[in-house]
């Protein structure tokens, strides 16, 4: 698939993670649930993506988290990794011309997080100019 519909179904599945966690099991389980569903959806999505150099510069510049590196990153907080596995990532979205606020018809219990007036092409550009060092 191209490269941007890959991104739009890596949305889609993120957005899907927190009706796949059993919620009977401890809550740390349910994180690592979590995790491992994104760092799964994270991975298919590259792997499907015709530019597998751009993939690779994905996986290069965001790496899959290891399971102790997001402990250590979210102190330990169960809960902060569940939510963090439903959060995507906004220079990603940027990259491909992507509004992160246009996904979340699929995560009907996350709150939006940008402002009404975000625009990934704002943050592209930002981006850019921080990249060219003109910030």
């Amino acid at each position: 698939m191209s490269d941007l519909e890959a991104r739009e179904w890596y949305l889609e599945q993120e957005g899907k993670i927190d009706g796949l966690l059993d919620r009977t099991a401890p809550l740390d389980q349910q994180a690592r649930q979590a995790f491992d569903i994104r760092n799964d959806i994270r991975t298919m999505a590259r792997e499907s993506m015709v530019d597998q150099v751009r993939a690779g510069e994905l996986y290069g510049t965001r790496p899959n988290m290891t399971w102790n590196e997001a402990l250590v990153k979210y102190d330990g907080d169960f809960s902060e990794i569940i939510a963090a596995a439903q959060r995507s990532d906004p220079v990603v979205n940027a990259i491909f011309g992507l509004n992160p606020a246009d996904f979340l018809w699929v995560r009907p219990n996350i709150p939006n997080p940008f402002p009404s007036s975000f625009t990934a092409a704002g943050l592209g550009t930002l981006l850019g100019n921080i990249m060219a060092g003109n910030n």
